[in-house]
């Protein structure tokens, strides 16, 4: 079976076409508000590596029936992607995926992800940052966790997941595991160096890194060549955010863990910001501070 943000993704896609039951249609009226038209907290996104989008598509299959994932990343300003074919998503594999990629494009200042375990750690321990958190915060990123059930609010990667499906998964016959990652890096190359972005005024992500390259400092790359220190220990330092839209029973998800927020957030997108030394949790809307609740790991 497909991952679930891959179903959704599909769904969204075609929403509104014959034999789809459309998203708002459910008994449930709470349910059925879609939040249209709401001011959106969107990180700032204006020069290279100031924020990157991460996703995972899968799981895929080798011919033969092998099964593997892939991890794309983004940069939001320049569109340069990178992806790596994972064969599964344990903790270790994937950081050291998010490093080979980080060792391509660069160290971000923010790193933008949907909610799925592999990315946080457990709702088990829902204040125990994941080792994914913990890697973003030892390097000064900040990870940025995107609504629950909107994967559009990762549109860029989005967008290059179904690049990936409709002109690698579908065009290329991959043989066995070490093929799968030559073809990969082939594809990534190719898109780079050749697709054209209307939002980039018809340049490649490789001349719009080019150009900006040309104006800001170089970019911050990792200074060894795999992570070091696994498994990761509790940070002491950062902070990590979520962005929730909040009904009316004004509930704040942070992994699963229930908080009330004032009345004011009703029907509104609001910022949860975790800073982990203070051990504080901030709620904003607008960028203003609405709430402060102790968050003690």
């Amino acid at each position: 079976m497909p991952s679930l943000s891959t179903i959704k993704r599909v769904i969204a896609r075609h929403e509104g076409e014959p034999g789809l039951v459309p998203s708002g249609r459910t008994s449930d009226p709470e349910a059925r508000y879609r939040p249209r038209g709401k001011a959106y907290p969107a990180p700032p996104s204006g020069r290279a590596n100031l924020l990157q989008q991460g996703d995972f598509v899968g799981p895929c299959y080798i011919t033969g029936g092998a099964r593997f994932y892939s991890l794309h990343v983004i940069d939001a300003a320049t569109r340069r992607a990178a992806l790596e074919p994972l064969e599964s998503r344990q903790d270790e594999v994937v950081l050291g995926a998010v490093w080979r990629i980080w060792r391509r494009l660069g160290i971000p200042r923010r790193f933008q992800l949907d909610n799925e375990m592999c990315f946080y750690g457990s709702p088990a321990h829902p204040r125990g940052t994941g080792q994914l958190i913990r890697l973003c915060l030892r390097e000064h990123v900040e990870p940025v966790f995107i609504p629950v059930a909107e994967p559009w609010r990762n549109s860029l990667v989005e967008k290059f997941n179904e690049q990936f499906e409709d002109t690698f998964l579908g065009a290329v016959e991959l043989r066995n595991f070490r093929h799968l990652k030559e073809a990969a890096m082939s594809f990534e190359h190719k898109h780079n160096r050749l697709f054209r972005y209307a939002a980039l005024d018809g340049r490649t992500p490789n001349d719009a890194f080019a150009r900006e390259h040309g104006r800001h400092a170089r970019l911050r790359l990792p200074e060894t060549p795999t992570v070091t220190g696994l498994p990761l220990p509790h940070a002491r330092k950062g902070t990590y955010r979520l962005i929730r839209f909040i009904r009316s029973d004004r509930m704040l998800d942070i992994f699963g863990e229930k908080f009330l927020v004032p009345k004011q957030a009703v029907y509104e997108y609001v910022t949860a910001v975790i800073d982990v030394k203070e051990q504080v949790l901030s709620v904003l809307l607008d960028k203003k501070v609405l709430a402060t609740i102790a968050y003690e790991p």
